[in-house]
């Protein structure tokens, strides 16, 4: 159950609406079929970039995030200890990415970046199964937390592979028992319930200002500062329950999972199993303790590693936006020059800036609403999209530099 950022792409969606001014709402005006070569290019590059954005979203923000959950985890040192090293307060192992990845490595082998992957897939194509039979007869914000609960054994399951020592065992016999599933619950609910407030709140906010309705392109500029604030606030609301909702319901979550890891299972990263005495007769943590328990120093490390996180994905879209942009733009002026040639410096350059804004934002939706089952439709749509669009922005810049040339040749003429 990862969070942010992948939480708020409600939030970030609305941003896309700002592109509909500088574009326009015309329908394009020429069809543009793309060569077989440039379908393969951009195809592979899509690829790529969805391998490696997950691959960073799963280690980073996923993996090494549920490692913060353990406020008690030192380096490990084997042996007798110095006395005069007592003295020398010990940083936690999570205290960078650098000192997790080291003892991870050193732990779980040059494959501990992918832990527990399969269970993590499977976890979420039996979410997507749930979520598509009960959309069928519930809405979506019912069917969601209901999906989400249907999937606590998984959603555990994976939690204890990912803290634990590896195991030959495979995830399929890895799954917790009945007892353990009752216990985690009540955590899993509150969990999903919040989720659904971040989802839901920010949402019906942005219905009510009618921010998906609205076009910009028709807006005077007092219009739109006022949507530009309204969506301001609704990415504000939708961080501050992220932050005093979302982040406490599933450190909780993560916690009370922690604490039914079974005895013969040694975690990977080692922390109180008795959480300072807190764990009950019957081996459950409570929620309020689980919550408690983790102290402000883990908090505040727990935060950092989904900014570095939300950073490195942020670095990531940025750079397949300028190389996706470089291979359409290529591609598009290539077959284009043949049909005109009075194309000036300066509208390659709007064209680049046009594909760059266009393109980041596709990638970064691409990222946050990623669907193994899904994703293909809407992708292809996607690209079809934004080529027709381009090229229907390039004829108008064409049409707009000839208007203008052929202005200067009459205003040369009538002087002379």
């Amino acid at each position: 159950m990862g969070i942010l950022p992948g939480q708020m792409s409600s939030a970030y969606g609305l941003a896309r609406r700002g592109l509909d001014a500088f574009r326009g709402n015309e329908p394009p005006t020429e069809e543009f079929e793309m060569p077989l070569w440039g379908s393969v290019m951009i195809a592979s590059t899509l690829f790529v970039f969805i391998l490696m954005d997950f691959m960073i979203e799963y280690t980073f923000q996923q993996t090494y995030s549920y490692s913060c959950h353990d406020p008690d985890a030192k380096l490990d040192r084997k042996g007798v200890v110095e006395p005069e090293l007592l003295l020398v307060k010990e940083q936690p192992i999570t205290s960078s990415f650098k000192s997790t990845i080291k003892h991870l490595r050193a732990r779980a082998g040059k494959g501990s970046y992918l832990r527990g992957v399969a269970m993590y897939l499977v976890k979420n194509y039996v979410l997507g199964l749930q979520l598509s039979f009960l959309s069928i007869f519930l809405p979506k914000i019912l069917a969601l937390p209901i999906a989400t609960i249907l999937c606590a054994p998984f959603d555990l399951a994976w939690t204890h592979i990912v803290i634990s020592d590896p195991s030959p065992l495979p995830w399929y016999k890895r799954m917790p028992e009945i007892a353990s599933i009752k216990k985690v619950m009540p955590a899993t609910i509150i969990c999903a319930l919040a989720r659904e407030a971040v989802y839901f709140l920010p949402g019906y906010l942005a219905i009510s200002f009618s921010l998906f309705e609205s076009e910009p392109s028709k807006m005077s500029p007092q219009e739109l500062t006022t949507m530009g604030m309204q969506t301001a606030s609704v990415i504000i609301l939708a961080s501050i329950l992220a932050f005093l909702v979302l982040i406490p319901a599933s450190v909780t979550l993560v916690r009370v999972q922690a604490s039914l890891l079974a005895e013969n299972e040694e975690s990977i990263v080692p922390f109180d199993r008795t959480f300072g005495g807190r764990v009950s007769e019957d081996g459950v943590l409570g929620l309020l303790d689980a919550w408690r328990t983790f102290d402000w120093n883990s908090r505040v490390r727990l935060v950092k590693t989904y900014i570095k996180a939300a950073a490195m994905e942020m670095t990531l879209v940025m750079f397949f936006s300028i190389v996706l942009v470089s291979q359409v733009l290529m591609e598009t002026l290539f077959t284009l020059t043949f049909k005109d040639s009075t194309l000036l410096p300066t509208t390659y350059l709007q064209i680049a800036t046009f594909y760059f804004l266009k393109g980041f934002l596709i990638l970064d939706e691409i990222r946050l609403n990623f669907s193994f089952v899904s994703q293909g439709v809407g992708l292809k749509n996607e690209i079809d999209t934004i080529k027709k669009q381009s090229v229907d922005f390039v004829v108008k810049l064409s049409s707009i530099h000839s208007l203008y040339f052929s202005s200067l040749d009459s205003n040369h003429n009538n002087i002379s």
